[in-house]
Formats: C-alpha cells, sequence, structure tokens
C-alpha cells in the first residue's frame, strides 16, 4: 500500500480556510449570475441604458456585476462603453485594479474569472462554447491557462468592441 502524505494542522487550516474563501466567491458569483437570469435581452438594453434595475431604482454595485454578467450570457460580449456615463456609473468602473500576472505564469479558473472580469461560472460556460480557450490540465485535479492565452482573448474582444464603431 502506497504511503498516504499527512498534513500538519496548520496545512489543513490554510486549505479550509481557502476552500470556504472560494465557496463564498462561488456562492456571490452564482447570486450574481441568477439575480438578471430571466430578463429579456431588450429588458437588459433598457437597464443598461438607463443604469436603473427592473423596479427604476439607481442599480447597486451588486446589481451592475448582475447586468453585466447577464449581458454577456446573453448577447455573447460585454456590454458597450457609454460615452454618457454619469458619475454613479463610473464610480462603479472605478474599481483598484489587481496586478495582471507575467505571460509566462499559468492562472487558476478563478484568476481567468477575475482577469476577465467575469464569474468562475461563467469561464466554463464559455469554454464549453468554445468562447474561451480551452483549459489546460495541469494535474489529475488541476487546470489553468497561460496568462497570455487569457491577455489575448481579452486584447481579441476588445479589437472586437472598437471593430464595430468603424
Amino acid at each position: 500500500m502506497p504511503k498516504q502524505k499527512r498534513l500538519s494542522i496548520a496545512e489543513a487550516k490554510a486549505l479550509a480556510i481557502e476552500w470556504e474563501a472560494d465557496w463564498e466567491r462561488h456562492c456571490f458569483e452564482s447570486a450574481v449570475d441568477d439575480h438578471f437570469r430571466d430578463a429579456s435581452g431588450s429588458q437588459l438594453v433598457s437597464m443598461w441604458e438607463s443604469r436603473t434595475n427592473e423596479k427604476g431604482q439607481a442599480l447597486t454595485n451588486f446589481e451592475f456585476q448582475a447586468l453585466c454578467s447577464a449581458w454577456l450570457q446573453v448577447f455573447g460580449c460585454l456590454p458597450p462603453d457609454s460615452d454618457a456615463a454619469d458619475a454613479s456609473t463610473a464610480e462603479m468602473l472605478a474599481t483598484p485594479q489587481e496586478p495582471q500576472p507575467a505571460d509566462d505564469t499559468m492562472v487558476s479558473p478563478t484568476e481567468a474569472a477575475r482577469m476577465a472580469g467575469v464569474s468562475l461560472s461563467t469561464i466554463k460556460r464559455m469554454v464549453l462554447d468554445d468562447r474561451f480557450p480551452k483549459p489546460m490540465r495541469l494535474s489529475p485535479r488541476r487546470i489553468g491557462w497561460p496568462a497570455r492565452e487569457v491577455k489575448a482573448w481579452l486584447r481579441q474582444l476588445d479589437d472586437q468592441r472598437h471593430a464595430r464603431r468603424q
């Protein structure tokens, strides 16, 4: 029988904390993905133009994220830029940027989702729909992407967005 590896208490605590953080992130991302799931395309456009929710109230930061996620699911791209963005929208978009990983590093699904600005479940859906690069198997239980592939995908998306305006 092969020798079993043992974890120290500190290693087990660190894993438990990591798993709990992943679970909380998953729950939040699921809530974002589900919030406007039943909205039609025209309802999403109306909410985007008015910057209000289905009740006519100003979008909260959570609802703004949910609207972007629903837009991506329905239209297959990010919502359009607004040249006449109001102060509240600019404030929502002005989140601090985390540093991008080096091109030669491998990024986890969670990091790829963060870089793309979408939820983990959206990344999984886009991989299945061939709208996002296929991951590499790093070990029997881990997958990841070279950071350069995620960055290239983002550049391609941005190029497509600008090409439509010309």
